[in-house]
């Protein structure tokens, strides 16, 4: 596991929960891309079903930020009057995939 990896790894707490945004951009990337995976690609959110989700995925209460960032990463798509998001399909990288590994890993042993 690489260094950047485990920094965002260190990120989440044992429940797969960010515990704070990350100072740095490219630790940023990796966390977005745990929270990625907790968005179904079949169906479209609205704008509270997503709040939803990522406010039970991180402790410090900033859903908004979150949600901005997926969308400007290219991880959400979300229509001009944010009536409704989608999960993009995408392909994470050697490092997003490690880190996804790692987290499902730490909830499961938890």
């Amino acid at each position: 596991m690489g260094e950047r990896v485990r920094k965002a790894l260190g990120q989440f707490d044992d429940r797969g929960r960010l515990i704070r945004w990350p100072a740095k951009f490219s630790v940023q990337k990796l966390v977005l891309w745990v929270l990625w995976t907790r968005f179904d690609a079949k169906r479209p959110y609205a704008e509270g079903e997503v709040n939803a989700v990522l406010k039970a995925a991180n402790l410090f209460s900033d859903h908004a930020t979150l949600r901005r960032e997926l969308v400007n990463h290219r991880l959400l798509a979300r229509k001009s009057d944010c009536s409704e998001y989608r999960k993009l399909p995408a392909r994470p990288d050697d490092e997003a995939r490690a880190l996804i590994a790692a987290c499902r890993s730490r909830i499961r042993d938890a």
